[in-house]
């Protein structure tokens, strides 16, 4: 890899460019026939398992995981794990609450794992 490769690319900072990617992309493909994207990603070790945590919580709605994207985010002290719904048919509006459910974000420790706090867009 060069010098002159775009930030973007390299390290850490593609997970960062993934996200930005997804939540500038989404409203345009949600508008497409096919409102979940399918694109490979690749997490880190911690991050998945902030993702199992979360969802273990998320288990316990009445809403259904094929109706969601995930998103993870990395704060200093905890994961944010962002349960994203599909948008409405025919609406590019993503994010807060849709036929598919309410977007849920649940705020999970980097020391430990434990499940810090849940929270609900609006």
């Amino acid at each position: 890899m060069s010098d002159r490769t775009p930030m973007p690319w390299r390290g850490s900072a593609r997970i960062a460019w993934a996200l930005a990617l997804v939540l500038v992309g989404g409203p345009l493909a949600a508008a497409e026939e096919h409102a979940m994207s399918t694109a490979e990603i690749t997490l880190s070790g911690p991050q998945a398992r902030a993702i199992a945590v979360a969802h273990a919580e998320f288990q316990k709605t009445a809403y259904l995981v094929e109706h969601y994207e995930v998103i993870v985010a990395t704060h200093d002290d905890a994961f944010e794990v962002i349960f994203l719904p599909a948008a409405a048919p025919g609406r590019s509006t993503r994010g807060g609450e849709t036929p598919a459910g309410k977007e849920i974000h649940y705020w999970v420790a980097r020391r430990d794992y434990a499940l810090l706090r849940t929270t609900y867009a609006r």
